[in-house]
């Protein structure tokens, strides 16, 4: 009977510990943003993943903006939109990387050394959720616009990473 109850309590320790992952990372990737610490945050970031989104965010985006020019009667804006989207995906590619988001927690941007002032804590209005077993999601809300950023998870293994940030572009 003891054994029973130890095979029990184990298998609900186990699950709970699973389904306590997401927010256990939620909480460190918290803990790291607020003290700056970039390479903390990085443990988390499934790099190329998150790249690959935002590069597919912003091309859609100037898609967009370009087929609507161009029913507006401005042809040549598929020229821009072109090179702006090359442009965009070397900026992506700089930003978002280890050593970027470090430069960016320390207040730089990258490429440069000048400091930037923030006026609000990270993850300061956030709410948290499963949307799958496999994906969890951070939204965090930006109080003076309303803008909200959606941060998205996903499993690897028992460790989490996040891997699209869903921006308020659209």
């Amino acid at each position: 009977m003891k054994i029973k109850i130890g095979i029990c309590l184990g298998v609900v320790l186990v699950l709970g510990y699973v389904f306590a992952t997401p927010y256990i990372a939620a909480y460190r990737m918290k803990v790291a943003a607020e003290a700056q610490d970039g390479e903390a945050l990085s443990e988390f970031v499934d790099f190329p993943a998150l790249r690959q989104s935002l590069k597919d965010q912003m091309a859609g985006k100037l898609w967009k903006e370009m087929a609507e020019d161009v029913i507006e009667g401005n042809p040549l804006s598929a020229i821009g939109t072109a090179f702006g989207s090359m442009i965009l995906k070397g900026v992506v590619d700089e930003f978002v990387t280890p050593a970027g988001l470090m430069k960016l927690m320390k207040g730089r941007k990258a490429g440069s050394d000048a400091t930037r002032q923030t006026s609000s804590a990270p993850f300061s209005d956030i709410s948290l959720s499963y949307e799958s077993f496999n994906k969890f999601s951070i939204i965090t809300r930006d109080p003076e616009s309303e803008l909200e950023v959606k941060l998205i998870l996903k499993r690897r293994g028992l460790q989490w990473k996040l891997t699209e940030v869903i921006l308020p572009i659209y």
